[in-house]
């Protein structure tokens, strides 16, 4: 499998986490060290604070419609990619920094999103 194809795989498996309101399965697609930045809010780091903010998402009712990663460029152990979001209450673009790790798993280690 390409590491774009993994890539691809982790989008979906975070998708059926949110879609299935698995807060902690969510937060098990992002690195341990993964940080998150959205505009007007502080950043959020670490696996436990990705966890804390899914499960708001998910309590709030807000629903992810769909994900289509756009742009994607990879070299070594480190890829990026542009993804748009759609959602219920808003849509957005987020910028996704993915670090593949020792164990061969592509996980998110940055993310920022605007609206």
């Amino acid at each position: 499998m390409s590491a774009r194809e993994e890539i691809d795989e982790l989008t979906n498996r975070y998708l059926d986490a949110f879609r299935n309101k698995d807060a902690a399965a969510c937060a098990d697609c992002y690195t341990a060290d993964a940080i998150y930045i959205a505009c007007g809010s502080p950043p959020i780091r670490g696996h436990s604070e990705m966890q804390s903010l899914h499960e708001s998402l998910i309590e709030s009712g807000f629903q992810i419609l769909g994900m289509e990663t756009t742009d994607i460029e990879m070299s070594g152990n480190l890829a990026y990619a542009v993804q748009r979001i759609t959602g219920s209450a808003a849509n957005s673009v987020a910028m996704l920094v993915f670090r593949q790790e020792e164990s061969g798993q592509w996980k998110v280690c940055a993310e920022a999103e605007v609206s």
